[in-house]
């Protein structure tokens, strides 16, 4: 093999390598930014404590990082002996291009189903992130309870409708505070005792009045 034939394998394989090591970096690049862009739902409730009883709740459930949309649906599932459904009120945001949007909703026992869909051709879906909905539930038992996101869908305003993956799915735990009851095992028999206590001490004095003498 002559010096000049080495040389350009050589400068080949240089060649290839420095290739290779681009291809990495450009796919490395390209793996961050698709995971910092990745389509998510989440449901977030107030921060303030809940208690049995209190007034409704407002739960928002939203999107980020979604890019022309044009339907969605979830199902918002709840423990149904600590919460009853309220009421909803669709998002601003599937309709922030001036699309027309229908909603239909299915509520349940434990289970709140939502589908949202938007016309028209033009103009196109919303990007970026926003407000899907607000559920409201009634806190009416105690305990801590899930609220999760089941059955979610999203699609895009194109001619075929293509589904958006939604890697990230966000949920909430709730922690409701019962209301303070009387606690008839500490105060039954103390109280009972004192009704005995009371009633000696009437027998006692009517005794007393009518002349007799208490018993040894």
């Amino acid at each position: 093999m002559t010096i000049t034939t080495t040389a350009r394998l050589a400068a080949g394989g240089l060649a290839m390598a420095a290739l290779m090591l681009g291809s990495l970096a450009a796919f490395g690049a390209g793996g961050t930014g698709a995971q910092s862009a990745e389509t998510s739902i989440k449901v977030t409730a107030p921060e303030a404590p809940v208690k049995e009883g209190d007034d409704p709740i407002t739960l928002t459930v939203t999107t980020e990082n979604v890019e022309n949309l044009a339907a969605f649906q979830f199902i918002l599932l709840y423990d149904d002996s600590i919460f009853s459904y309220e009421s909803y009120q669709k998002g601003e945001f599937l309709g922030s291009t001036e699309r027309e949007v229908v909603c239909n909703e299915v509520s349940d026992a434990g289970a709140f189903k939502l589908n949202c869909v938007s016309f028209r051709p033009t103009p196109p879906g919303p990007n970026g992130s926003g407000v899907l909905a607000t559920i409201v539930l009634k806190p009416k038992g105690s305990g801590e309870t899930d609220i999760t996101l089941d059955r979610v869908k999203m699609s895009a305003a194109d001619e075929a409708a293509t589904e958006i993956p939604v890697p990230t799915i966000t949920n909430v735990t709730i922690d409701v505070e019962g209301v303070s009851g009387f606690n008839w095992l500490i105060w039954g028999p103390i109280i009972a005792l004192g009704g005995l206590a009371a009633i000696g001490v009437v027998v006692f004095g009517a005794k007393r009045m009518s002349g007799g003498k208490p018993a040894a």
